[in-house]
């Protein structure tokens, strides 16, 4: 077995900490861990969909597409409307298999998604960015 660096075993024990004690990403993160787990990919996909749903604070608006793309591009407009439209696609998928449609999914996509939530959970728990909590803090990242 490899030993953490004393500074990464610090930084693992500053994050789980963190996720024990906010209430906001512990259903993001149980999620997220369940997700790794699944071996039938819409369970797959149904966790990671839930668990971005809990981290954004929105189900089924504009804005579940929207804030992702915002927080995750880093200002580059290009990148957040490509991202738009892949959680548009994944939104899609998601619905009609949660309604009873047989739906295929490819691994990459799921593997896209689960890179989302992580990177989501990552620029909270390792960056110490701060989730926005009010629509007109979403707005600021928008416009």
């Amino acid at each position: 077995l490899e030993r953490y660096s004393v500074a990464e075993e610090a930084q693992l024990k500053t994050v789980l900490s963190q996720l024990c004690q906010s209430e906001m990403l512990r259903l993001p993160s149980a999620r997220f861990s369940a997700s790794i787990d699944r071996t039938d990919k819409m369970d797959r996909l149904i966790d990671l969909f839930i668990g971005i749903e809990a981290f954004f604070g929105s189900s089924g608006s504009p804005h579940l597409m929207l804030r992702p793309a915002f927080f995750l591009s880093s200002e580059d407009r290009d990148k957040a409307h490509e991202l738009y439209l892949f959680m548009d696609e994944i939104k899609n998928i998601r619905n009609k298999c949660v309604h009873g449609s047989q739906q295929e999914i490819e691994v990459e996509k799921l593997n896209r998604l689960e890179q989302v939530l992580r990177s989501a959970l990552q620029q909270v728990l390792i960056h110490g960015r701060q989730i926005p909590t009010k629509n007109e803090e979403w707005n600021s990242l928008y416009f």
